[in-house]
C-alpha cells in the first residue's frame, strides 16, 4: 500500500475536522454567528467572483434574512452548532442487517445522502431524523441565475435527555459548484435561496438534481467522529480500534494465532510465490488504511507482493509507498514481521502455471518499471466498477460529484492526483487524445457534452495501456503490479484477455491460479488455511473464496460488491 495514501487519508480527516468547525472569515464572522443562531443559511461559495458579489450585496443590504451567509474555507474560531453527540438516524442503512448495523464512530462524520430534488412540479423528498419526524424538501424555482427551495419540518421528537432539549439537525446541500450548510431546530417551513447559478450548474441541477445530505452527529459529534477515525491510522489505539472496526463493519472475527512466527528458508521459496498480507500496526501504515481497503473492496488483505530471483538473489518485488522496488528476501521478511502486527501468508502457483512462469521475462519487465511511483492515480479505479454498487455506507455514490467539486477548490493537487489523472485517461482517449489535461470543472463540462455523468466515467475499466505522466509510465497498485508480473511471466498465455489494472488485492487472491496442495515450508502450521502458509501475525489470515474464480475475459470490470457479505454480482462480472 502507499504511504502517500496513508498521509492523504490523515490530511483529509484533519481537513474535515477543521472544515466542519471553522466556518467564517473574520470580516463576516459577526453576521455568520448571529445567522447561525437564528438557523439561517450558510453557503460555501466556490469562486472569488461569487464571494466578491455576495460581500457587496451584504454590505448594501438592510435585509439579510432571505440571503445565504458566506462559508469560507479559512480559519476562524470554531463554532459548535449542535449539542448532540453521535445521535444516529432512527433506522440503520438498509444494506446492514440488525446484527451488523455499525454504531461506532468510525467514518460516522460522512454525510448521509437523503435524496435529490429536481426543478419539476411536485418533486419532493421525504425523510425523518433523530430530531424531527418529518422533513419535506422541494425545489420551488430554478432560473434567472437563482434557485429557491423549501424545507418543511414537523414532529419534533420529545426526549427526557437534557442534552437533546434543543435538538437540531445539520444538513449539507450540494451541487458540483455550490455547497451549503443549514441547521434546523424549529418546526416550520424554511425558504432557501441560492444566487448566481451559472448555466453549467443549472444544467447539472436539471439533469442530476440538488443533493441533500444529513450529518447525524452535528458539528461537535462529527469532529469527535473524525478524531476517533484518526486513531485507526495513528496513535496508541490503532490496533484495538481497527479490530473493532472490522468486526462492526464487516463482521470479521479474528481467530488468535499462537504458533511461532518464522521465515521460510530461501530454498523453500520459488519464483512467482505470492505474498498476501494485512497490516495491523502503526509501523505498517496503521490499521486505518488496511481496514479502509478491506471495507471498500471486501477483501481480507491490504497488500500483495511477489518473490523473484534477480541476478541470482531472491528478492521481494512490490509496488508500495516507496514506488516499485525490490528488497532482498530475508531483509524484507525480517523488517515486515519484526513487531508481529502483520498477517502474512505465502501462496504458491499451481504446478502447471509454476512451470509456465518465466522468471527471466518477469525480471526483464521489472527492470522497465522499477522506480516508478505507486499507483495513486488509479488507486480507486480498479475498485469502482459500477455507479452504485461499490461504495459502502454511510458513504454513497451521490457523494462523488460533490467531493470532486469541493476537492477541486480546496485540495486541487490531491483531487487531481486521485481523481483527475484517471478521469483524464478515460476522457482523452474519447476526445481525440487531447494532450492538455482537463481540470475538474472541464471534466464536468465534457461529461455534459457526451451525456455521461462523472460517476459513469469513473466506472470505465482502467486499461493496462494507460500511460501516466511525471514520470511517464504505467501506474500500478500492489495487486495490479503482482498480476502484471504474472502476465509478463506468461502464466496467463492461453487464458482469455483481461486488464490486470482491474484487480484489487481481494481479486488477486480469489483468481484460480494457486495450488491448494503444494508442499508447504517446514515451519507452516497445519491450522493455516488450505493452500496458504502463514508465517507471521497474532491472528490467522483467512481468505474467503481463495483460489475460487477461473479467469475469464474482461474479468473484474463490472462487479458490484457491497457489505455485509460482499458478494460479487453479476456472475462473470
Amino acid at each position: 500500500m502507499s504511504r502517500t495514501i496513508h498521509r492523504v487519508f490523515l490530511v483529509l480527516l484533519l481537513f474535515v475536522c477543521n472544515f466542519v468547525v471553522c466556518y467564517a472569515s473574520v470580516e463576516v464572522s459577526d453576521i455568520l454567528i448571529s445567522s447561525l443562531n437564528e438557523g439561517r443559511q450558510v453557503t460555501l461559495l466556490s469562486s472569488k467572483e461569487r464571494r466578491d458579489k455576495y460581500t457587496a450585496m451584504m454590505q448594501n443590504s438592510n435585509n439579510k434574512d432571505e440571503h445565504e451567509i458566506l462559508l469560507f474555507a479559512e480559519l476562524s474560531p470554531p463554532l459548535l452548532l449542535s449539542s448532540r453527540v453521535r445521535s444516529p438516524p432512527p433506522h440503520p442503512h438498509p444494506l446492514y442487517s440488525s446484527s451488523l448495523a455499525p454504531s461506532d464512530p468510525y467514518y460516522a462524520f460522512l454525510p448521509r445522502w437523503m435524496g435529490s430534488i429536481y426543478p419539476v412540479q411536485n418533486t419532493t423528498i421525504h425523510f425523518n431524523t433523530s430530531c424531527f419526524a418529518s422533513y419535506v424538501v422541494t425545489m420551488t424555482h430554478l432560473g434567472s441565475h437563482s434557485l429557491e427551495m423549501s424545507v418543511s419540518i414537523s414532529g419534533k421528537r420529545s426526549t427526557d435527555d437534557d442534552d437533546d432539549k434543543d435538538c437540531d439537525d445539520l444538513f449539507l446541500f450540494g451541487t458540483r459548484e455550490t455547497f451549503s450548510f443549514k441547521r434546523y431546530s424549529l418546526e416550520q417551513t424554511h425558504i432557501i435561496h441560492f444566487y448566481w447559478i451559472d448555466s453549467n450548474e443549472e444544467l447539472d441541477i436539471k439533469e442530476n438534481g440538488l443533493q441533500v445530505f444529513y450529518l447525524p452527529d452535528g458539528v461537535l459529534g462529527s469532529v469527535l467522529d473524525v478524531w476517533d477515525t484518526i486513531h485507526m491510522f495513528t496513535g496508541p489505539k490503532t490496533f484495538q480500534d481497527g479490530i473493532q472496526f472490522m468486526q462492526d463493519h464487516m463482521g470479521v472475527i479474528y481467530k488468535n494465532r499462537t504458533v511461532p512466527n518464522f521465515i521460510p528458508d530461501e530454498s523453500e521459496i520459488l519464483d512467482g510465490d505470492y505474498i498476501a498480507m494485512f497490516g495491523m500496526g502503526s509501523s505498517y501504515d496503521g490499521f486505518g488504511l488496511s481496514s479502509a481497503i478491506a471495507w471498500g473492496t471486501g477483501g481480507m488483505t491490504s497488500h500483495a507482493a511477489l518473490c523473484l530471483r534477480i541476478g541470482g538473489v531472491l528478492h521481494v518485488v512490490e509496488s508500495c509507498g516507496f514506488g516499485i522496488i525490490k528488497t532482498p528476501y530475508v531483509q524484507w521478511m525480517k523488517t515486515t514481521s519484526q513487531n508481529n502486527t502483520v498477517l502474512l501468508s505465502v501462496l504458491r502457483l499451481r504446478e502447471d502455471l509454476q512451470k509456465k512462469f518465466n522468471a527471466t521475462a518477469a525480471a526483464n519487465y521489472f527492470a522497465t518499471v522499477e522506480g516508478l511511483p505507486y499507483g495513486n492515480e488509479n488507486f480507486i479505479y480498479g475498485w469502482l466498477d459500477t455507479v452504485s454498487g461499490n461504495i459502502p455506507p454511510p458513504a454513497s455514490w451521490q457523494d462523488l460529484p460533490v467531493v470532486l467539486a469541493l476537492g477541486a477548490h480546496l485540495l486541487p493537487n490531491v483531487t487531481d492526483l486521485f481523481f483527475g489523472a484517471g478521469l483524464n485517461q478515460r476522457l482523452q482517449k474519447n476526445n481525440n487524445n487531447n494532450p492538455t489535461p482537463y481540470t475538474i470543472d472541464e471534466i464536468f463540462a465534457l461529461c455534459d457534452k457526451i451525456n455521461k455523468t462523472v460517476n459513469e466515467i469513473m466506472t470505465w475499466p482502467e486499461l493496462d495501456s494507460y500511460v501516466y505522466t511525471n514520470p511517464k509510465g504505467p501506474r500500478m497498485v500492489c495487486s495490479v503490479f503482482v498480476m502484471r508480473m504474472y502476465k509478463e511471466a506468461g502464466i496467463f498465455s492461453g487464458f482469455p484477455d483481461f486488464e490486470t489494472t482491474e484487480f484489487t488485492p481481494k481479486d488477486s487472491y480469489q483468481v484460480s491460479i494457486f495450488s491448494n496442495t503444494w508442499q508447504r515450508p517446514s515451519g507452516c502450521h497445519a491450522d493455516a488455511q488450505q493452500g496458504t502458509c502463514q508465517v507471521t501475525g497474532p491472528y490467522w489470515l483467512e481468505l474467503p473464496s481463495f483460489n475460487a474464480i477461473l479467469p475469464y475475459a474482461r474479468m473484474n470490470e463490472k462487479c458490484a460488491c457491497m457489505p455485509p457479505d460482499y458478494t460479487r454480482t453479476p456472475k462473470n462480472c
